[in-house]
């Protein structure tokens, strides 16, 4: 039956046709939002696969550079001694002692040697206003018949000249000052002392001809100032420099300390040994830069001796250390040519003999 509006009873003209249209748009808001989740997922996923392929690819060269840095730069070398320069350093004592921290130069470099074939460790050599690091990477330094690189070699020295409590580095190519002296000649090695003769501070290097089939040295001297090859200085100054620490070998000093003529290094060891050693009380900033592991001490005089050096030696133990105690000198470095048991400073002067008692044996 119809009402008197001519609609059927009992229904309302909207209800239906309303909650139908409400219906359809709300079904055609969820099509379109799962539409749009859906293509969002794709780009996603899509992104997700790209960077997997970029991440993929970078390993895969990242990979790849890091074998051809092994096959080009490392597996080749036999004998990869790798540049380091100083990083921080102090002088003490009215400028007659440096303290010098170093670190290699290139350490990504070392990291990747070290853990695909091994570094070799050269030490610094001191003199009285020098200080020389060596450096190289060869094939073979055993059999060398080359002065000129082959390949990625490289075989150079890094001069330290100081002056006025600074410190000015320069680099000296080994091969190319080689070729300047005389183009056939080849380098064999170098020397591990500095020493003045006719007022030069020079440092001794050993060459090869192939006029003898590389199998004399020819010795001639490096001159600090210059960087150039010289015909070799009066060896009389480098004997006394060789002598100057005999004894080390009989006194009781850390054995993380290694001492040679005019050089004191630290090795074996992250921490010095000697917290309260007198160097650091009386000199605070030694403390950081005397305590890793190749850590150095200069002692920055032209003749090295026991009254140069022990000095130093004490200001690395405690207070109350004595260095000379119950401390026996060989018969072969005593004065006499006997074997002397001694307790203090005046005692080892008074018996020590620096040279050795060859008429004692």
């Amino acid at each position: 039956m119809c009402d008197s509006n001519g609609f059927f009873a009992g229904v309302s003209p909207t209800s239906s046709g309303f909650a139908s249209r409400k219906k359809i748009r709300y079904d055609r808001r969820n099509e379109r939002l799962a539409r749009e989740g859906s293509e969002k997922m794709v780009k996603v996923l899509n992104s997700v696969k790209k960077l997997i392929f970029v991440m993929i690819g970078v390993g895969f060269l990242l990979i790849l550079s890091y074998r051809t840095y092994i096959s080009t730069y490392i597996k080749p070398y036999m004998f990869i001694d790798l540049k380091e320069k100083i990083v921080d350093y102090d002088f003490i004592e009215n400028g007659k002692v440096i303290i010098t921290k170093w670190d290699y130069e290139n350490k990504l470099d070392y990291y990747m040697t070290k853990n695909n074939g091994g570094v070799l460790r050269s030490y610094p050599i001191v003199g009285k206003t020098k200080i020389v690091k060596e450096y190289h990477k060869l094939k073979d330094i055993n059999d060398m018949k080359h002065n000129i690189p082959d390949g990625k070699e490289y075989w150079g020295i890094t001069i330290y000249n100081i002056k006025n409590k600074k410190l000015t580095p320069k680099d000296y190519d080994l091969f190319k000052m080689t070729r300047e002296y005389n183009k056939s000649y080849v380098p064999d090695r170098i020397d591990n002392v500095i020493y003045i003769s006719n007022g030069k501070e020079l440092l001794d290097i050993y060459l090869k001809s192939p006029k003898d089939h590389y199998k004399k040295d020819i010795i001639k001297s490096i001159d600090l100032q210059s960087g150039k090859v010289i015909d070799q200085g009066d060896t009389t100054e480098k004997e006394v420099v060789n002598d100057s620490t005999n004894y080390i070998s009989f006194l009781p000093i850390h054995e993380q300390l290694t001492m040679a003529d005019r050089r004191i290094s630290l090795d074996k060891t992250k921490k010095f040994p000697e917290p309260d050693a007198v160097m650091f009380d009386k000199y605070p900033n030694t403390k950081d830069l005397f305590s890793e592991n190749h850590s150095m001490i200069g002692i920055l005089v032209d003749r090295p001796s026991v009254d140069t050096n022990i000095p130093i030696l004490q200001l690395l133990v405690n207070q109350k250390t004595n260095l000379f105690k119950n401390v026996t000198i060989p018969a072969e470095y005593s004065i006499d040519g006997q074997e002397h048991e001694i307790h203090s400073y005046d005692e080892f002067k008074q018996f020590y003999n620096k040279i050795g008692n060859i008429q004692g044996e």
